[in-house]
């Protein structure tokens, strides 16, 4: 089994609690996505095995982060097995948090949920973590993903090569797992095309890692009415390869919880 410590630093998942949404999960305020039959938890958390999708655990207020991956789900008794982390502080802190919150991508649906203390377990000699199931999940679909709006005091932003103008530059206004926002102050964005391409765009979100994607332009609105940054560009995110998907995910949950973390 491998050690899951990625190159970047993983987001933040927010999640359901007791029925209820901790700040920073209006994603997921809909009783339609709630699934409490063990049988159909099993499933889905069987597809997420099979499929090798990555589980990233909050812990310790969500100050303790360990990304992982399902390896086995036992549903006749309500426990799933998940890959020990390559860092064993991590490890110890979610052995003993009474509270962890999961989050992932499967095939394009967002799966949140909370787990009480998991118990370290082997599989073939190596240490695993072994949880009982939840007593319910939320399993969105790609149709009802939220929009993740970003700060505009501290803006991140997007650079891309375009033909005729060389390096241009725009801050993201918004992110969701179909589409990106950009905003801009250049005029000549009023006489871009729908439908122009914008290839390799590299959309840069700092602590949280860069994504290199080719983004559609969909929409432009004319906004010049005292805004710093007058236009506003909608992109779609077409053919969006599985494993960007999944990372566009995490990145969205990160803002939702930064936007809406208590100070």
């Amino acid at each position: 089994m491998d050690n899951k410590e990625d190159s970047q630093q993983p987001v933040v998942p927010t999640t359901p609690e007791s029925g209820s949404m901790k700040p920073g999960t209006s994603i997921l305020e809909m009783d339609e996505f709630r699934i409490s039959n063990p049988k159909e938890i099993g499933v889905i958390l069987k597809q997420l095995m099979l499929n090798k999708d990555f589980l990233v655990i909050a812990s310790n207020n969500s100050q303790n982060i360990v990304v992982t991956n399902i390896l086995n789900v036992n549903v006749a008794e309500s426990l799933f097995f998940y890959d020990w982390g390559g860092n064993q502080r991590q490890n110890q802190v979610l052995l003993k948090s009474p509270k962890n919150y999961f989050s992932a991508t499967q095939n394009g649906a967002s799966v949140q949920f909370e787990c009480g203390a998991p118990e370290q377990d082997s599989i073939e000699g190596m240490p695993v973590f072994r949880s009982a199931f939840p007593q319910f999940l939320y399993r969105m679909q790609r149709r009802r993903f939220f929009r993740a709006e970003t700060s505009i005091a501290n803006p991140y932003h997007c650079t891309v090569n375009l033909p005729g103008r060389g390096q241009v530059r725009f801050n993201i206004a918004d992110l969701s797992i179909t589409g990106v926002g950009l905003r801009s102050k250049d005029a000549w964005l009023a006489d871009v095309a729908i439908g122009t391409m914008l290839k390799g765009a590299v959309l840069d979100f700092r602590g949280q890692g860069k994504l290199v994607l080719d983004l559609e332009v969909a929409s432009l609105r004319d906004k010049r009415a005292g805004e710093s940054s007058p236009y506003h560009v909608g992109c779609r995110l077409p053919n969006l390869p599985g494993a960007q998907e999944a990372a566009l995910q995490r990145i969205i949950t990160y803002l939702e919880f930064a936007r809406n973390k208590p100070t």
